[in-house]
């Protein structure tokens, strides 16, 4: 898309997104976050799935380290594995947990021709800094897509339509496996075309999730194969881009997954 049509799109969301935050912030608490801005009590919203991040926040601040990421290198690998994975070429792409969107660098550096990208993360602190790096502001809100249950389809509300893809890449880490499922199962009612997500898969020595330390959690990966594979033919699975460690679901509704 040229780069004039995009930017008559992402002007075309703020205006929206800015509307919507001025009508539920003046209804307080998990209104006001839903709505774009957090809420009054700021990075205090949320559950116990964001106090890992809180926590590297506190003590080094909300740089790269707060997205609990073991490397950069490893962030990259999952980024790859979700653009080969599914056509975003043309698309709307929601970034569900963007952090500091570094998807979004990734998907500019790579030169992927994405249509809009708008990014959502629970922690104003993550979005404040994805700001500070140079992150366009219009494409970037606060909201929390694990408490906000209708976050998909307020996302939705203010593009006008439903986002094409959504992508979950780290985001569900730190949640229980049956709270990320929930999620994905919101994620795949609002998203127009495909939903692409990564978890830490578990193997044979690894202890059950009811069992794990923290802070990230490993999931399933048969439950999780099961769950897509139950509501859409149209999946793909790839877990050799980590040494195994990591693996990447794409689900669509229609039309073929690429490769």
């Amino acid at each position: 898309m040229e780069a004039a049509s995009r930017r008559a799109l992402d002007v075309g969301w703020l205006r929206a997104h800015r509307a919507a935050r001025r009508e539920r912030a003046g209804r307080g608490g998990a209104g006001a976050a839903a709505a774009g801005g957090p809420a009054a009590g700021g990075p205090a919203a949320g559950g116990k799935y964001l106090e890992p991040y809180r926590d590297v926040i506190r003590e080094r601040g909300a740089g790269f380290e707060a997205l609990l990421w073991s490397s950069r290198e490893s962030q990259r690998a999952r980024f790859r594995a979700v653009c080969e994975m599914v056509e975003l070429q043309g698309r709307t792409v929601l970034d569900a947990g963007c952090g500091n969107a570094d998807f979004l660098e990734f998907l500019d550096g790579a030169g992927v021709g994405y249509r809009s990208y708008l990014g959502i993360d629970a922690l104003a602190e993550l979005v404040e800094n994805a700001r500070r790096l140079g992150r366009p502001a219009e494409r970037l809100a606060v909201l929390d897509f694990v408490a906000e249950t209708e976050a998909f389809r307020t996302v939705g509300r203010w593009l006008g339509g439903p986002p094409e893809i959504i992508v979950f890449s780290g985001s569900l880490n730190t949640l229980e496996q049956g709270q990320a499922l929930a999620v994905l199962e919101r994620a795949w009612a609002a998203c127009g075309e495909a939903l692409v997500f990564n978890f830490l898969c578990s193997g044979p020595n690894d202890p059950p999730p009811a069992r794990q330390p923290g802070p990230a959690r490993r999931f399933e990966t048969l439950a999780m194969l099961r769950w897509a594979l139950a509501r859409t033919e149209l999946v793909r699975y790839r877990q050799d881009y980590l040494c195994g460690h990591d693996g990447t679901v794409a689900m669509r509704k229609g039309g073929r997954i690429t490769g």
